[in-house]
């Protein structure tokens, strides 16, 4: 029997991360290694449900290395990390939490800890394959994330011009929380990061950006409902239980399982052929060419048609909004490579809805 090529995963302790490693072991056609950057960080993930099953059945299958800080030159070198390596998804990046040092904390591992593995990889010429999330705010100006833009289509060949500063300013007065700003500045300057290296460089292998927008649906780590509230799901949520935002968010999602298999998809190059050296971006969320053909507040009609027993009991409410602002983009051929239209929003409303009442439950029974 043939050896699997073996891929590396980076980030799978969190909800996208993990996300595509169970669609990484679902391709059952890979040997895997894990970066973590603690050691209970594996039996976490060993002990998950969804990854026991595997393990069961194929107990080699998952291999761990700790890589403690990605942000440092070299933390991606030695055998033990990419050694024997033929494939690379890296997810690790910071979210945008709130931090009193948004460029320490925020901007400088997002563009550290991309730069850190694509020079690690030069050092190891079985890797013919990188692929990176990126994000969908990384190729639009913030000011059209927070006030729209219907005037002007977003492509995965848009970028921002000129480009923000690692430093900032993070004004949080009249814009976005500076933590907020400061992700959308280390997607934007990690994205720059990764075209300055691939034209200086010249690598021996190709790179693949994933750049999704709100990253929605079930989430497969979470134990309790406090974990689907720290993730972009808290978006869908706050609606589901009668919260109102005044703060507009741009109507761009798509289904974590969407982007999960966008990313193990672009690994393979019969699926996606790419010559080394060069690069391909993916935009991921529905697409609208109008720019406001999703609207946020669309749960609530989602959430009456199949909870309406939630609704009835008080453990969902109605009267909760969420403001969209509306943007015009166009994926391109994301679906072409996905090979399947997206999922739809409906169906990521009611998956995370789901999910909430089932953990609700279980919570309530303890």
């Amino acid at each position: 029997m043939a050896i699997k090529p073996l891929i590396f995963i980076t980030g799978t302790t969190g909800f996208v991360g993990f996300a595509v490693l169970l669609k990484a072991l679902a391709a059952n056609k890979y040997r895997i290694r894990l970066a973590v950057r603690k050691t209970d960080q594996i039996e976490t993930l060993k002990n998950n449900p969804n990854v026991a099953t595997y393990l069961k059945q194929q107990p080699n299958v998952i291999e761990f290395v700790i890589v403690e800080e990605i942000t440092k030159d070299g933390a991606f070198d030695g055998e033990s990390v990419l050694g024997g390596v033929e494939g690379v998804i890296h997810v690790a990046s910071p979210t945008p939490w709130e931090t009193q040092e948004p460029e320490k904390d925020i901007v400088i591992p997002a563009i550290k800890g991309t730069t850190s593995l694509l020079n690690s990889a030069l050092k190891y010429p079985a890797i013919k394959r990188i692929v990176i999330t990126s994000s969908m705010v990384a190729i639009t100006p913030p000011m059209s994330m927070i006030l729209g833009d219907t005037t002007n289509t977003t492509t995965s060949s848009s970028r921002v011009h000129p480009l923000p500063k690692q430093n900032g300013p993070f004004p949080a007065v009249g814009g976005p929380p500076p933590h907020v700003l400061a992700y959308l500045y280390g997607k934007t300057l990690a994205l720059a990061a990764t075209e300055d290296f691939i034209a200086t460089q010249h690598p021996s292998f190709s790179i693949v950006n994933i750049m999704p927008g709100y990253v929605l649906g079930p989430h497969a780590l979470a134990t309790g409902t406090k974990d689907l509230w720290k993730s972009t799901n808290a978006l869908v949520l706050s609606i589901a239980v009668g919260k109102q935002a005044e703060t507009p968010n741009p109507g761009s999602v798509v289904h974590v399982e969407d982007v999960a298999e966008m990313h193990v998809r672009c690994l393979d190059s019969a699926t996606l052929p790419l010559a080394n050296g060069k690069s391909q971006d993916f935009l991921m969320e529905l697409g609208r060419k109008t720019g406001n053909e999703m609207q946020w507040d669309d749960a609530r009609s989602i959430i009456k048609k199949h909870f309406a027993k939630a609704l009835e009991n008080d453990t969902l409410k109605e009267g909760g909004s969420q403001p969209t602002t509306e943007q015009r983009v166009d994926i391109g051929k994301s679906a072409e490579v996905l090979g399947r239209p997206l999922k739809g929003y409906e169906e990521m409303v009611k998956d995370i809805v789901e999910q909430y009442l089932q953990l609700v439950e279980s919570e309530g029974s303890l």
